[in-house]
């Protein structure tokens, strides 16, 4: 969990209203977008090693005795490792994590650059030349960077970095592990101290909220508005489109400068199929930065703003990019923005006209993560947590014709 720097503003801000934050919930994902205090510092030197995770046996790590804290030693060498630390439902789980270099880990020269020797690892992750994005569990997080997964099999990894905190519903199981295509970026060790908030009984008393800590549950208003909302857009025609996968709460200027911050464009308002149309053939190869967007619908009127990732591309078919709607309703006094993200891979025919249109990566869940790790990276996610709706959406097609796949959990 990164935080921006803390300022007179600031303190003040946190002092008149909680109800300033903006909160970041997706039908997937639930992150925190809001100022808060720098995080203090872990006072732990006494790490555990970590078991390999090869090993057909991976017994859980020494847990420090009537307690909630859990020093650990991770090998950032390892893509994944197991902590031997169980959740259990309504459980926050706080990771805070440093690097370093090991005198017991051997020196390797080996590297992905003509054999030099590899940096030490960053849990935040490390800038390479190379561009090996698309081949990364995470794929919104730099390569060497920590992240985490709850459980085995078919599970989306997330972005840990130095600091996250994250809230389960179900039972879990914690692994971390580097952001890693198999091969190296680096070498050293991660210290991480995890800590374990359990969920407060509903008979005590409710302790006022503090900038470091992540909302313990949904409030009744706020469950109901979530209910409420539509599950997809819509084209001009009302077949069904892409899946809500995200909401923003907060105003206009604490969206945009998060979004901004986090390195996200507005994109050009487009006519549609046309536009496309131009794009594809007259600039295949030139550099773009905010491509044009086609108009979905969603609470009857086209998305209110269109984000693009805005490093620019030499390929017109690769893109990150979502839409973003004002709802007709409010929690707390603060303004509802639905959003739905989708990854744009490559191009293909629109089962509606025959025309050319884009192509998205069908594991949705992918871009929900994209989105997370851009805004925890700019220090604009304040807390991470998934839940899972009373129907989940699993598996739909788009209305141009391509699926698309979820796992369906709201975290």
């Amino acid at each position: 969990m990164l935080k921006p720097e803390q300022s007179a503003t600031t303190k003040a801000f946190w002092m008149k209203c909680r109800a300033a934050c903006a909160v970041l919930l997706g039908w997937q994902l639930l992150v925190g977008l809001c100022l808060g205090q720098e995080a203090a510092p872990s006072t732990s030197n006494a790490p555990t090693g970590l078991p390999k995770p090869g090993d057909q046996q991976m017994p859980a790590l020494e847990q420090q005795a009537l307690s909630l804290d859990y020093d650990l030693t991770l090998s950032a060498t390892e893509p994944w490792s197991d902590t031997g630390i169980d959740l259990r439902p309504g459980d926050a789980v706080r990771i805070v994590a440093d690097s370093g270099a090991s005198s017991q880990m051997p020196v390797r020269p080996r590297s992905r650059s003509q054999g030099h020797a590899l940096q030490v690892c960053n849990p935040e992750g490390l800038k390479l030349t190379e561009d090996v994005s698309r081949d990364l569990p995470v794929q919104g997080a730099l390569p060497g960077a920590l992240i985490g997964k709850f459980g085995t099999g078919r599970v989306t990894p997330f972005y840990v970095g130095r600091d996250i905190e994250v809230r389960v519903a179900e039972p879990r199981h914690l692994f971390l592990g580097v952001n890693t295509d198999g091969e190296d970026f680096c070498e050293g060790i991660f210290r991480v101290n995890v800590r374990i908030i359990p969920p407060q009984p509903p008979s005590e008393p409710r302790l006022p909220a503090v900038p470091s800590a992540a909302p313990s549950s949904l409030d009744d208003q706020l469950r109901q508005m979530i209910d409420r909302l539509p599950r997809r857009n819509s084209d001009a025609s009302g077949h069904p489109g892409d899946m809500a996968n995200f909401i923003l709460i907060g105003s206009a200027l604490q969206v945009q400068q998060a979004l901004a911050a986090a390195g996200w464009v507005v994109a050009d308002r487009g006519k549609g199929a046309a536009a496309m149309h131009a794009l594809v053939t007259t600039s295949m190869n030139q550099n773009y930065l905010a491509m044009p967007m086609s108009q979905l619908y969603l609470f009857g009127r086209t998305q209110d703003y269109g984000y693009e990732q805005a490093e620019p591309y030499k390929v017109v078919a690769s893109r990150h990019h979502f839409r973003i709607w004002k709802a007709p309703w409010e929690a707390h006094g603060q303004v509802i923005w639905v959003g739905a993200g989708t990854h744009d891979i490559g191009f293909e025919k629109d089962h509606r006209n025959g025309l050319v249109t884009h192509k998205i990566d069908p594991e949705v869940d992918r871009e929900r993560e994209y989105i997370a790790a851009s805004l925890q990276q700019a220090a604009k996610a304040r807390w991470l947590t998934y839940l899972m709706p009373a129907q989940p959406l699993q598996e739909a097609q788009t209305a141009t014709g391509g699926r698309f796949r979820t796992d369906g959990r709201i975290w």
